[in-house]
This record gives C-alpha cells, sequence and structure tokens, in this order.
C-alpha cells in the first residue's frame, strides 16, 4: 500500500512492496493480463525485473469455480474438480489439461474469508 513502511513509490505512480518480492521467491503467483496493457511503461518496467519471469501465453478458455470460506485442501480441491467436470460435461466441454487450484489470499487470512478458485483448460 502506498505510504506503508514496506512500499516504495515511483515517480510513474507505480508501487512496489518490497515484501510481495520476497514472496515472489516463495510462490508461484499468476495472473490475467489484457493485451494491451503489455506495451505500457508499467509492464515494461515490471517486465525487467530479474527477481521473478514474466510468461506470457497464448489465449485460452477455462472452465472454473469459486470455491470460498475455507482451505484449499487436496480433499476439498479433487470434490470441486470431480464438480467442475462434471458441470463443463453437461455444456459439452472436453476438458484439455489438469485442473489447477488458484488460491488468492495470503497464509494469514481467516478461513472464513478465503477466496479460491478451481479451474480447468476447455474446448
Amino acid at each position: 500500500m502506498p505510504g506503508s513502511p514496506n512500499s516504495e513509490t515511483r515517480e510513474n505512480g507505480l508501487v512496489i512492496v518490497s515484501v510481495l518480492a520476497a514472496l515472489l521467491a516463495l510462490w508461484i503467483i499468476a495472473g490475467y493480463l489484457p493485451t494491451r496493457n503489455i506495451e505500457t511503461p508499467e509492464f515494461k518496467l515490471l517486465a525487467r525485473t530479474e527477481s521473478y519471469e514474466i510468461r506470457l501465453y497464448a489465449p485460452r478458455i477455462l472452465a472454473e469455480v469459486e470455491v470460498t470460506g475455507g482451505y484449499a485442501t487436496e480433499s476439498r480441491v479433487e470434490r470441486e474438480t470431480l464438480e467442475l467436470l462434471e458441470a463443463a460435461r453437461k455444456d459439452h466441454l472436453a476438458p484439455a489439461g489438469k485442473a489447477l487450484a488458484a488460491q488468492y489470499n495470503p497464509p494469514w487470512t481467516p478461513p472464513f474469508m478465503r477466496r479460491n478458485e478451481v479451474m480447468v483448460e476447455v474446448r
């Protein structure tokens, strides 16, 4: 957050959080970025940082289900994956890869406030 002791604000308004750099060393963090944002000065600044790697992938279609209120345990992800695959089959969609679990919260977030997703690429 701007003004917090663990952040630095640059002239262009981009906020870099030093704590995030430590977390990037421990976790794989993925996200989606519209193509039009790739040519922005902020993205080019981030792309030059050597402490992490930015990979660009071709667009794909994902089926996903939001899993809120709890930890993404192995059994819960497995259960949600089976339900997601069944729903995709009912919509005549075929899985094109393994299911992925996405966890959006830091580890200290209370279980009732957690937001997770299970997703799988489909055709």
